[in-house]
C-alpha cells in the first residue's frame, strides 16, 4: 500500500512519529531519490514534507490502519492513497 502525504506542520510530524513508535509498522518514505525508514526520527525530519512524500507499507500489519487513520485525522495534512 502506498500513500501520498503532504503537510506543513512540524507538530504533525511529531504526531506521526509518536504513533509509529507505539506500533509495529514496516514502512519506507520516498521523496525524489531518498528512501527513509519511517521509524527513523532523524530521517522523517530530514525530508521536506511540504513538497509531499510517499509512504509505502512493506509488510502489511493491522497497525498500518491505525497510522493511516492518524494521517487522515491530522489537520492541515493532505493524504491520498496511490494504489
Amino acid at each position: 500500500m502506498k500513500y501520498y502525504v503532504k503537510t506543513n506542520s512540524i507538530s504533525n510530524l511529531y504526531e506521526i512519529n509518536r504513533v509509529v513508535r507505539k506500533l509495529d509498522i514496516d514502512a519506507n518514505i520516498y521523496q525524489g531519490r531518498s528512501v527513509i525508514d519511517l521509524n527513523s526520527l532523524l530521517g522523517v525530519f530530514s525530508l521536506d514534507w511540504s513538497q509531499g512524500v510517499t509512504i509505502e507499507f512493506i509488510s502489511p500489519s493491522p497497525d498500518d490502519q491505525i497510522l493511516i487513520s492518524t494521517l487522515y485525522g491530522l489537520q492541515g495534512t493532505e493524504v491520498h492513497r496511490l494504489d
